[in-house]
């Protein structure tokens, strides 16, 4: 991920510390750019600023299991899949989670 493109991140947030857009697309752009604590940090800072944003609970899932956290990651993927169950992403990352695998990259 260019340098740009996070400090472009970093700054939304700064400018906009109410935004879950804002604190989505900063943990999209760590996320790709495998630092997926702070990630996990960033998209937390979305769900709690919209708790309905379910492709954000499936990004901290994602990251979650990239950290180890079984447990976490388990709890997202299954509100995830609760609110979309026909999503396959969201399916394959649940039964990740339950096996204690590690979990693949967020499309949000």
């Amino acid at each position: 991920m260019p340098q740009s493109v996070l400090d472009a991140a970093r700054r939304a947030t700064e400018k906009a510390p109410n935004s879950g857009a804002a604190w989505r697309g900063l943990g999209l752009a760590l996320q790709e750019d495998g630092a997926f604590a702070e990630a996990f940090e960033a998209y937390g800072r979305a769900l709690a600023i919209d708790p309905n944003d379910h492709q954000v609970a499936l990004a901290l899932a994602i990251c979650a299991g990239q950290l180890g956290l079984r447990d976490e990651a388990l709890v997202l993927a299954n509100h995830y899949v609760q609110a979309q169950p026909s999503d396959q992403i969201g399916q394959v990352t649940l039964v990740n989670a339950l096996l204690g695998l590690e979990i693949g990259r967020a499309h949000v």
